[in-house]
């Protein structure tokens, strides 16, 4: 491109970028009189604070409110939730596969191992899983889990939801 043609570019994008009207530089705060927009209050004799239910009345809750089925569905979810005697805990699961020998030759295992443990077989078809333990702490379910991994290579500690009347459950 010839360079005088990249001059005039140049100058004409300057020029372009060049702010058009007067720059004001007064240091002025900007004031607004907004006065004519404040509730006036009653005069309150001493220090004794007015109260809000004073000043402005009270409105009546119009009927078929948002609040009103918000409030109803809030109290069913609090009944439900109190009825649940579930809690995040952890249990370690030692064995899972097809195998229903493997599966109760896994439990017996653990049963002579560690005979106060408890020791469930669950189902769920096809495949069968043999869990242990019931911990609402990780630290000691983690302790067991390294435990059993010296016999069971393949057990996963799980997180899972424990009753709460769980009698292993670490308090």
């Amino acid at each position: 491109m010839n360079r005088n043609l990249q001059y005039l570019l140049l100058s004409a994008l300057i020029l372009a970028c060049k702010p058009s009207g007067q720059v004001s530089k007064s240091t002025e705060a900007y004031e607004e009189d907004l006065s004519i927009y404040w509730k006036e209050l009653p005069e309150v004799e001493g220090k004794q604070m007015v109260s809000s239910e004073e000043i402005l009345p009270a409105s009546p809750q119009p009927v078929g409110h948002i609040r009103a089925e918000i409030d109803s569905v809030n109290s069913m979810i609090v009944s439900r939730n109190s009825q649940i005697q579930k809690w995040d805990g952890y249990t370690i699961q030692i064995y899972s596969g097809l195998s229903r020998e493997a599966a109760y030759s896994a439990k017996r295992q653990v049963e002579r191992m560690m005979p106060d443990l408890e020791v469930r077989l669950e189902y769920f078809q096809p495949s069968y899983r043999i869990k242990c333990g019931a911990y609402f702490d990780q630290l000691a379910a983690h302790r067991l889990h390294q435990d059993l991994l010296r016999t069971f290579p393949k057990a996963l500690l799980l997180p899972e939801k424990i009753p709460l009347n769980a009698n292993d459950a670490d308090k």
